[in-house]
């Protein structure tokens, strides 16, 4: 191998092109190919227990993989190492796979355990892989998600308090958590809740149409355009990130890019980003929790200060140069492994 690498990417099927695992992809792409390998995105299907053979030949050309999900990526990583053991895979802890899958899916695990290396997208998800085995732990590397510039300038509204969710309709996300919460608020409350994302979960999908048309404090946009979506979030007064379950949140990394305060779950996901010290987390599906801090931050400006100091502390994690730099040396070092 030279300096230049061929790297592989697989990235698990999503219907939507916006799911996170396919962002990640394309963007590590090109920040792997501005620091000067070459790079294919590979979409693979977990159902296959076999690669197809457009995507084996595509694989028999690559030095690195990558493979995004312990899980649903690992017929990939199977067929990788057994076709090629000398060559090193890198195994990206995206979510479900770190905080479901594991200790017991059998196929995560494996995945693990044949990867050179791990990358975590956040502090707390490299302490649950040690937690589980310590070795685990050894091999992880935190890599924050970056968001490219230019950002647009925050246009906030002086008379309602916007509160944006951005999260398709997927059980994992509890996205329609922050319109119960809604309608808890006193009458004179200025908080209005604007949600964009698909509808992907059919039940979930009802449930916010009839939010959207009997909560005068909620509004579904469905799924946006990037633009307008980055639009939305500009006007924000905060971004709430509910989840059950998250890896490392895309929406999270794109509000503190743009210095928009973060609120939500209690998860290790947003823990591992925003820090156990934040102000803005209540616990799961604590609808009651969360109404109480959304009163709290229209009523307590000190609140919403500490908010936006956190936000602007933590912008330095989703510069492109350090995610830049970070994947690149990975890259190298596992190459490297490989050569003694």
């Amino acid at each position: 191998m030279t300096n230049r690498a061929a790297v592989a990417i697989i990235s698990p099927v999503r219907p939507q092109v916006s799911a996170g695992n396919n962002i990640t992809s394309l963007r590590w792409s090109s920040l792997l190919r501005r620091a000067g390998h070459e790079t294919v995105i590979l979409h693979v299907d977990e159902s296959d227990t076999e690669m197809p053979s457009t995507i084996r030949d595509r694989l028999d050309c690559a030095d690195v993989l990558i493979a995004l999900h312990a899980r649903r990526s690992s017929a990939a990583v199977a067929w990788w190492t057994a076709r090629h053991p000398e060559r090193p895979v890198i195994v990206a802890m995206t979510g479900t796979d770190l905080y479901v899958d594991l200790p017991h899916d059998i196929s995560a695990r494996a995945s693990i355990e044949a990867a050179d290396a791990l990358i975590a997208l956040q502090r707390a998800a490299v302490e649950r892989l040690g937690s589980i085995e310590a070795r685990w732990g050894a091999k992880a590397t935190t890599i924050h998600q970056s968001v490219a510039g230019p950002h647009l300038p925050r246009e906030l509204s002086a008379h309602v308090m916007k509160i944006v969710v951005l999260a398709h309709l997927r059980p994992v996300k509890d996205p329609l958590l922050t319109a119960r919460a809604a309608r808890r608020l006193p009458s004179e409350s200025r908080v209005m809740v604007h949600h964009a994302g698909g509808p992907i979960d059919p039940e979930l999908s009802k449930e916010a149409l009839v939010e959207h048309e009997t909560n005068d404090r909620y509004h579904w946009h469905r799924e946006l355009s990037r633009p307008d979506t980055q639009q939305l979030l500009a006007s924000a007064h905060a971004l709430a990130c509910t989840s059950i379950s998250e890896g490392g949140a895309n929406v999270v990394s794109e509000a503190i890019a743009l210095g928009v305060p973060v609120i939500g779950t209690r998860i290790e996901g947003n823990i591992g980003l925003l820090g156990r010290d934040h102000l803005g987390l209540v616990p799961v599906g604590d609808e009651r929790a969360l109404a109480e801090l959304l009163v709290n931050m229209e009523q307590d400006p000190a609140l919403m200060d500490a908010l936006q100091r956190r936000t602007n502390e933590l912008q330095p994690i989703t510069w492109p140069e350090a995610e830049e730099d970070a994947l690149a040396a990975l890259v190298a070092k596992v190459i490297a492994a490989r050569r003694i």
